[in-house]
């Protein structure tokens, strides 16, 4: 129960009964998407600061992000976020639905995530000679980060709008989209599915 932790006793008592007292100088910080389920006891013995969204831009976690890579990664990667994040988070803004409300850091959160994820396993170098197959790695998690929360006729659209911004994409064949390919390391371009 938190209320005998956060009131003048300052005391954790645990599911089994076990409690656990807190020094004088102890601070506690909770950081929580909602306090829904929090109660009015609860409210009313913590300072609340609350920090809408809109208040930290995308860049801000990204610059942070890519300040924890080496020196080659960082020039390519704030190139890549800076050419295309901004419009595709406009046209993602003004001509597509998600499937479901995200916060508007969700969509650079999960294209770093993804591009860490695709960056431990895909063979790259951070030079010269494969910053072209690191832009198609990028372009990959991009669209997945953006295209994970649209239907299909809006992955369509946000296929389409790809080709205004690059010409880097596969050669699509028939109501092929760029969902339909991935980079492959072997062959350093796209391959179907």
């Amino acid at each position: 129960n938190l209320n005998t932790v956060l009131d003048n006793h300052k005391v954790l008592t645990l599911a089994n009964g076990d409690r656990i007292a807190m020094k004088e100088g102890t601070r506690i910080f909770f950081e929580a998407e909602k306090s829904d389920n929090a109660s009015p006891a609860t409210m009313s013995r913590v300072g609340v600061v609350w920090v809408p969204s809109t208040v930290l831009p995308w860049r801000s976690y990204v610059n942070k992000w890519i300040e924890g890579r080496g020196s080659e990664e960082r020039v390519i990667l704030r190139s890549l976020f800076d050419r295309y994040l901004d419009q595709l988070l406009h046209f993602h803004k003004m001509q597509c639905t998600s499937v479901c409300a995200t916060p508007a850091i969700y969509v650079p959160w999960m294209l770093t995530h993804m591009f860490d994820s695709a960056s431990k396993y895909l063979d790259f170098r951070w030079d010269a000679s494969g910053e072209v197959f690191l832009e198609k790695i990028f372009i990959f998690c991009m669209c997945w980060s953006f295209g994970g929360l649209l239907e299909n006729m809006d992955r369509v659209k946000l296929s389409q709008f790809m080709y205004t911004l690059t010409d880097l994409l596969p050669i699509m064949k028939n109501d092929s989209t760029i969902f339909d390919f991935f980079p492959d390391d072997n062959v350093l371009d796209w391959e179907n599915w």
